[in-house]
């Protein structure tokens, strides 16, 4: 197939030059003539005429597997092009069916080469988007209480850039400490209860206790987070 085509001198000689994106050779049977300037509506032999075939070599698409690291919405833009090129130099175009960006797990992309000829070559390859994204958990719980507070309850909540990341109180202390900064355990002066995600105090132990609590949360890639939360019993009037 004929894909460009254009007429020119060379000296005494005029070329009618073709593009092909196929193989082989282009037989024509053509008479070159022109128009005369002085005489518009009168056609002249120009002469001989010689027909130059060149194929156009189709692009060559090369791809390859790509994994990447899910972005703060869960997806991720990524390219597959491994290093396509034209052999004839052309300037391409590459184009992705799906286009991106990708959602979390494997999706099989196809890469589209093109040439300014028309000539086109594809390549599939797999996107895989991972999470790595650790959640961030929140407390949800002042500095201090005061010992009329309770009881009182404070539910642990966690973030994730994927999915909603599931929320445990893993553990709880309560401790104290002397005038001369002598750790006392209290664990037994303090009534606390820590189902799931939420911690309840139905009684502090007392006025310069310290309370704290262990929350792991987990997302749906198995990234987990940990931390620790901490309350301090203080005295009315002065909690913050």
């Amino acid at each position: 197939m004929v894909t460009n085509q254009s007429f020119f001198n060379i000296g005494a000689q005029n070329v009618l030059r073709f593009w092909t994106n196929n193989t082989g050779t282009l037989n024509v049977n053509a008479a070159a003539t022109s128009r005369s300037q002085n005489n518009p509506s009168a056609l002249q032999v120009m002469g001989t005429v010689t027909y130059d075939v060149l194929t156009n070599a189709a692009p060559v698409a090369d791809c390859a597997d790509v994994i990447v690291d899910a972005d703060a919405s869960c997806l991720a833009d990524t390219s597959i092009d491994n290093g396509s090129f034209d052999p004839d130099g052309d300037p391409i175009t590459l184009s992705q069916d799906p286009p991106g960006p990708y959602s979390l797990g494997d999706t099989s992309v196809t890469l589209t080469v093109e040439d300014n000829q028309g000539a086109f070559d594809t390549c599939t390859a797999t996107v895989t988007v991972i999470d790595n994204t650790l959640p961030e958990i929140e407390c949800n719980s002042p500095d201090t209480i005061v010992p009329p507070d309770v009881p009182i309850s404070f539910t642990a909540s966690a973030s994730d850039n994927c999915l909603d990341p599931s929320v445990e109180i893993m553990e709880y202390d309560c401790f104290m400490f002397t005038m001369k900064g002598k750790r006392i355990d209290k664990t037994e002066g303090c009534v606390v209860q820590i189902p799931d995600d939420t911690i309840t105090i139905s009684d502090s132990g007392g006025v310069g206790d310290h309370i704290t609590w262990t929350v792991t949360a987990t997302d749906s890639s198995g990234n987990t987070t940990t931390t620790s939360c901490e309350v301090e019993v203080v005295n009315p009037g002065i909690s913050e």
